[in-house]
């Protein structure tokens, strides 16, 4: 099998569509962290470019209909991206295609939906896309991608607010005013702390979901 996957021939089980199966509390816990230590980076790297009219908007949305982002893009709207590009794409090529093309097209589409009315400043959806897709495949569920979607999207919303005051930092900066978004956006500690969680949740992930599929094969 590992063979078949690799030379990228047909699966003999075809992968499921919708795997809504259970998963670890370990494995839940830190896919939650994963999504709380993702915030920071993404939004350094996005803030490297001009944030376009519609990016403006959301943010300037978030302090405003705080109960309208909590449901549409911290809830309804991971849920319908995981379901179509983790799910129903994702489980379809892996049927017919080679593992990497399962996991680079539904990331490459859900990247172009980001970037195409957001702008360049979500070019780095992609790696975002490919990292919950392998979420999906080393836990054998939408539940873990699912969790971290839904805690980066929702963090990133409360990060938004008055209180943090990113979206004045973000959006108020003068055009030739020095701004180094690695140092100006959050405090280095603060980014040095998100870049352990992510590592710590990556290898934590991997060994409970390693020791999950060594027990069932036992």
């Amino acid at each position: 099998m590992r063979g078949a996957v690799a030379t990228g021939a047909r699966r003999a089980t075809p992968a499921p569509l919708l795997p809504f199966v259970s998963i670890t509390v370990r494995t839940a816990l830190w896919s939650v962290l994963l999504g709380i230590g993702l915030i920071a980076p993404f939004m350094i790297a996005a803030s490297y470019s001009t944030p376009s009219e519609v990016v403006r908007l959301k943010m300037g949305a978030v302090p405003l209909h705080p109960l309208t982002f909590l449901f549409a893009s911290g809830l309804l709207g991971p849920l319908l991206e995981e379901v179509v590009y983790r799910g129903f794409l994702q489980g379809i090529l892996r049927r017919y295609a080679p593992l990497w093309v399962a996991v680079v097209v539904p990331s490459a589409v859900f990247a172009a939906t980001h970037i195409v009315p957001a702008g360049w400043a979500y070019l780095n959806a992609f790696p975002m896309a490919c990292l919950f897709s392998w979420l999906v495949l080393r836990s054998g569920s939408l539940v873990a991608s699912l969790l971290c979607h839904c805690t980066f999207n929702l963090t990133a919303g409360l990060a938004l607010t008055p209180i943090f005051h990113l979206a004045e930092k973000l959006l108020d900066r003068a055009p030739r005013a020095p701004f180094n978004p690695l140092f100006d956006l959050f405090p280095v500690w603060w980014t040095a702390l998100s870049l352990v969680l992510i590592g710590s949740a990556l290898i934590m992930i991997h060994r409970d979901t390693a020791s999950r599929r060594a027990a069932s094969h036992a």
